[in-house]
Protein backbone atom coordinates (compact mmCIF):
# COMPACT_ATOMS: atom_id res chain seq x y z
CA UNK A 1 0.00 0.00 0.00
CA UNK A 2 2.44 2.18 0.68
CA UNK A 3 4.31 1.35 -2.85
CA UNK A 4 1.19 2.55 -4.24
CA UNK A 5 1.64 5.69 -2.60
CA UNK A 6 4.13 6.56 -3.10
CA UNK A 7 3.82 5.80 -6.81
CA UNK A 8 0.69 7.84 -7.28
CA UNK A 9 2.31 10.81 -5.22
CA UNK A 10 5.36 10.42 -7.85
CA UNK A 11 3.26 10.68 -11.08
CA UNK A 12 1.04 14.08 -9.25
CA UNK A 13 4.04 15.25 -8.92
CA UNK A 14 5.66 14.77 -12.39
CA UNK A 15 2.48 15.84 -13.83
CA UNK A 16 2.80 18.99 -11.81
CA UNK A 17 6.42 19.52 -12.97
CA UNK A 18 5.52 18.91 -16.60
CA UNK A 19 2.67 21.54 -16.62
CA UNK A 20 4.34 24.09 -14.88
CA UNK A 21 7.34 23.73 -17.64
CA UNK A 22 4.81 24.16 -20.40
CA UNK A 23 3.01 27.10 -18.58
CA UNK A 24 6.85 28.75 -18.18
CA UNK A 25 7.06 28.18 -21.63
CA UNK A 26 4.37 29.69 -23.12
CA UNK A 27 5.56 32.50 -20.49
CA UNK A 28 8.87 32.82 -22.61
CA UNK A 29 7.01 32.55 -25.97
CA UNK A 30 5.32 35.88 -25.30
CA UNK A 31 6.56 39.03 -26.90
CA UNK A 32 8.96 41.03 -24.92
CA UNK A 33 7.78 44.06 -22.95
CA UNK A 34 10.06 46.88 -21.90
CA UNK A 35 9.86 50.59 -20.63
CA UNK A 36 12.27 53.46 -21.72
CA UNK A 37 12.61 56.52 -19.43
CA UNK A 38 14.13 60.16 -20.53
CA UNK A 39 15.02 62.95 -18.46
CA UNK A 40 14.60 66.43 -19.11
CA UNK A 41 16.02 69.60 -16.71
CA UNK A 42 14.20 72.61 -16.07
CA UNK A 43 16.30 75.47 -16.40
CA UNK A 44 16.15 78.47 -14.12
CA UNK A 45 14.79 82.45 -15.59
CA UNK A 46 17.58 84.23 -14.80
CA UNK A 47 18.24 85.70 -11.50
CA UNK A 48 16.08 83.64 -9.96
CA UNK A 49 16.51 81.22 -6.58
CA UNK A 50 17.46 77.97 -7.20
CA UNK A 51 19.41 76.93 -4.01
CA UNK A 52 18.18 77.36 -0.18
CA UNK A 53 20.13 78.23 2.65
CA UNK A 54 20.65 74.68 3.09
CA UNK A 55 21.49 73.55 -0.26
CA UNK A 56 18.54 72.50 -1.13
CA UNK A 57 15.89 73.60 -4.06
CA UNK A 58 13.41 76.55 -2.74
CA UNK A 59 9.84 76.15 -2.55
CA UNK A 60 9.56 78.33 -5.47
CA UNK A 61 11.37 76.09 -7.79
CA UNK A 62 10.31 73.38 -6.38
CA UNK A 63 7.01 74.44 -7.90
CA UNK A 64 8.23 75.19 -11.16
CA UNK A 65 9.35 71.85 -11.45
CA UNK A 66 6.44 70.08 -10.68
CA UNK A 67 4.58 72.54 -12.78
CA UNK A 68 7.03 71.52 -15.88
CA UNK A 69 6.27 68.22 -15.17
CA UNK A 70 2.12 68.37 -14.77
CA UNK A 71 2.64 70.48 -18.45
CA UNK A 72 4.21 67.76 -19.98
CA UNK A 73 1.95 64.80 -18.85
CA UNK A 74 -1.29 67.19 -19.40
CA UNK A 75 -3.71 66.14 -22.25
CA UNK A 76 -2.82 68.55 -24.78
CA UNK A 77 1.19 68.45 -25.10
CA UNK A 78 0.32 64.49 -25.19
CA UNK A 79 -1.77 64.92 -28.12
CA UNK A 80 1.15 66.94 -29.63
CA UNK A 81 3.27 64.38 -28.75
CA UNK A 82 0.76 61.67 -30.83
CA UNK A 83 1.48 63.87 -34.39
CA UNK A 84 5.07 63.05 -34.07
CA UNK A 85 6.06 60.67 -36.95
CA UNK A 86 8.12 57.91 -34.77
CA UNK A 87 5.05 57.80 -32.27
CA UNK A 88 2.81 57.27 -35.41
CA UNK A 89 5.50 54.28 -36.51
CA UNK A 90 4.91 52.26 -33.61
CA UNK A 91 2.48 49.15 -33.33
CA UNK A 92 1.78 51.13 -30.10
CA UNK A 93 -0.12 53.82 -31.84
CA UNK A 94 -1.39 51.47 -34.35
CA UNK A 95 -3.29 49.62 -31.98
CA UNK A 96 -4.91 52.82 -30.35
CA UNK A 97 -8.92 53.51 -32.08
CA UNK A 98 -8.87 57.10 -32.46
CA UNK A 99 -6.77 59.93 -31.76
CA UNK A 100 -8.60 60.72 -28.20
CA UNK A 101 -8.23 57.10 -27.06
CA UNK A 102 -4.56 57.16 -27.91
CA UNK A 103 -3.95 60.13 -25.45
CA UNK A 104 -6.25 58.25 -22.64
CA UNK A 105 -3.97 55.11 -23.36
CA UNK A 106 -0.87 57.17 -23.39
CA UNK A 107 -1.70 59.35 -19.96
CA UNK A 108 -2.55 55.75 -18.66
CA UNK A 109 1.03 54.50 -19.43
CA UNK A 110 3.33 57.33 -18.88
CA UNK A 111 5.19 58.34 -15.50
CA UNK A 112 6.27 61.98 -15.30
CA UNK A 113 7.60 62.79 -12.37
CA UNK A 114 10.16 65.10 -10.57
CA UNK A 115 13.20 63.83 -8.99
CA UNK A 116 13.58 65.37 -5.32
CA UNK A 117 16.34 67.72 -4.59
CA UNK A 118 16.80 68.64 -8.29
CA UNK A 119 15.87 70.53 -11.79
CA UNK A 120 15.50 67.22 -13.25
CA UNK A 121 11.79 65.41 -14.57
CA UNK A 122 11.93 62.03 -14.94
CA UNK A 123 9.50 60.79 -18.04
CA UNK A 124 9.52 56.58 -18.17
CA UNK A 125 7.00 54.35 -20.35
CA UNK A 126 6.38 50.46 -19.88
CA UNK A 127 4.42 48.03 -20.87
CA UNK A 128 5.38 48.22 -24.40
CA UNK A 129 8.58 46.64 -26.47
CA UNK A 130 11.48 48.89 -25.41
CA UNK A 131 12.34 50.57 -28.83
CA UNK A 132 8.20 51.79 -29.10
CA UNK A 133 8.90 53.24 -25.54
CA UNK A 134 12.08 55.03 -26.30
CA UNK A 135 10.93 56.66 -29.38
CA UNK A 136 7.44 57.90 -27.72
CA UNK A 137 8.92 58.91 -24.37
CA UNK A 138 11.94 60.50 -26.52
CA UNK A 139 9.23 62.52 -28.28
CA UNK A 140 7.67 63.68 -25.14
CA UNK A 141 10.61 65.22 -23.69
CA UNK A 142 11.29 67.31 -27.34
Amino acid sequence: MRNALLIVVAVVFGVMVGVAGTLLAVADATPARGSAEARLIVKAPIGSAKIDAAGGIDAVWHREIATHAARIASHDVLAQVLKHPEVKATSWFAKQANPEEAVTSLEAVLNVQPIPNTALITVAMGGVPEPEAKAITSAVVR
